[in-house]
């Protein structure tokens, strides 16, 4: 009779997801999976970073930097303007091949760390 309920039991147990499984076994595949994320990330930001090049830019005026365009934007829609327009160069010099493989350095730390919090957290409840 015991068998018996002892294999019902088993039978009913719910059954834990990959990174739900037993203590051990999950705080192994939590790291398992946040190393795969960070050598996956530090090996493309590697590769961003030898592939960049490392041309010296001469000291250069874009027509965003004057003064006349400046104010001349900030005449026909205000700071605001100027606050989204330094916003986009912004965004746009992250992805630039000098600045690249910096980005992704970021990026991978954060989806890392991220991906440990959750995780950890998950654990917990």
């Amino acid at each position: 009779r015991e068998a018996v309920l002892a294999a019902l039991e088993a039978r009913d147990a719910p059954r834990l997801g990959f990174l739900l499984g037993p203590r051990g076994l999950r705080t192994r595949r939590i790291r398992a999976i946040t190393f795969l994320i960070l050598s996956h990330g530090l090996g493309a930001a590697a590769l961003a970073w030898l592939r960049a090049p490392r041309a010296v830019r001469e000291f250069d005026l874009e027509p965003a930097d004057s003064k006349v365009y400046l104010r001349q934007m900030e005449m026909v829609a205000g700071k605001s303007n100027i606050v989204a327009s330094q916003l986009r160069h912004g965004f746009n010099a992250l992805w630039e091949p000098a600045n690249l493989p910096w980005t992704l350095l970021v990026l991978t730390c954060l989806a890392a760390g991220g991906f440990w919090m959750v995780a950890t957290r998950l654990g917990r409840r």
